[in-house]
């Protein structure tokens, strides 16, 4: 965890002697602290105990309570830090507190052969759970259908500000891409609707949410868990984690976590999901552009070479996916229109117009 200034005393002191605390009553001393956007993390120690106290700052009411549910139900297979307790109203503290214990590791590296083996195996015990009452629907899509009618409503509005732009080559480029995913992807969503049921997902997996110890992947920060497609979960691992090994070693992953996994039907919704998510990525980078001065309050001279970086990783993705055949040249150019038509000081037609 790196170290950042905090206020420490409110969740120490809760944590010493608050009832709801699983170590009341010890000293409590803290070793490590880490502060985001949406949650803050104390480490610490007590006694012979080490743990993490997280707070959470935006939707602490159901995000807490998802991760504690979820949480508990994956450290059941030995794939997550044992969640303590989940408090909804501490005494003393504005926010909803989550205390697990600490899990040793380091985050997997998927350039290593044995952390890809375990990280396939632990997402494919995870995907066999059964899923419990209590076990918080995923606010990431369900199943393909819904993600696609997501889409489809990010390709209308990109359309109708289309429409109103100069036809350069960027204009061009997303009005093949618009075309090509209209014309290959709503029959196969429809092929493949229901043929695979839900199941315990993640949520949010990224290589610093695996903990690789003793041979084994464990993972942690499961506040969007619930109850999702495996397959997009999959899909979305290969996109994020695995995109810079190669062809042979991602089919080898794939393989792996299939056979783990243990359920007919999920390779084609995995190479579905391989064509979904690279375009719900590109088409939300485009949508930057209709809207006004986007990077105007944020630094344009800062983030617009980060969103240049991420346009063409996603259109790179998406090109390959739908097999537009823009060479690398072309994936250049379209990348750096993109970040001088985002940071441009003339007004932008706002989104929906």
């Amino acid at each position: 965890m790196a170290s950042e200034t905090g206020t420490i005393r409110d969740p120490l002191h809760w944590l010493a002697h608050a009832p709801a605390s699983p170590v009341h009553g010890q000293t409590v001393r803290l070793t490590d602290t880490l502060t985001g956007d949406s949650n803050a993390l104390w480490k610490v120690e007590a006694g012979s105990e080490s743990l993490v106290l997280k707070m959470f700052l935006d939707a602490g009411q159901a995000r807490g309570r998802r991760q504690y549910n979820a949480q508990t139900l994956a450290w059941r297979a030995d794939l997550a830090p044992e969640p303590l307790v989940f408090d909804r109203y501490p005494e003393g503290l504005a926010r909803q507190v989550l205390v697990y214990r600490w899990c040793p590791g380091c985050p997997v590296d998927v350039r290593d052969p044995a952390h890809r083996e375990a990280l396939a195996q632990s997402l494919g015990r995870l995907h066999r759970l059964a899923p419990t009452p209590d076990t918080r629907l995923s606010p990431h899509p369900v199943n393909a259908e819904y993600q696609w009618n997501l889409i489809e409503g990010s390709l209308r509005r990109l359309e109708r500000w289309r429409l109103e732009q100069p036809r350069d080559e960027l204009n061009a480029a997303l009005a093949a891409v618009m075309q090509e995913a209209s014309r290959q992807l709503p029959a196969s969503v429809t092929g493949l609707e229901g043929s695979v049921p839900a199941a315990v997902v993640h949520g949010e997996l990224y290589a610093e949410h695996c903990l690789m110890h003793d041979g084994r992947v464990r993972m942690v920060d499961w506040e969007l868990a619930g109850i999702g497609d495996p397959a997009r979960e999959c899909a979305h691992v290969m996109l994020h984690m695995l995109r810079n090994l190669t062809a042979d070693d991602c089919q080898a992953w794939q393989d792996r976590y299939l056979a783990e996994a243990g359920q007919a039907g999920l390779a084609p919704r995995v190479e579905l999901y391989a064509r979904l998510l690279p375009l719900e990525g590109l088409l939300n980078l485009a949508l930057f552009l209709t809207r006004r001065q986007p990077t105007a309050e944020a630094g344009a001279d800062r983030v617009g070479p980060l969103l240049r970086v991420a346009f063409r990783e996603c259109m790179s993705d998406v090109n390959r996916a739908l097999k537009l055949n823009l060479s690398d040249e072309n994936l250049n150019q379209l990348a750096c229109m993109y970040e001088r038509r985002l940071t441009q000081e003339t007004p932008m037609v706002a989104e929906g117009g």
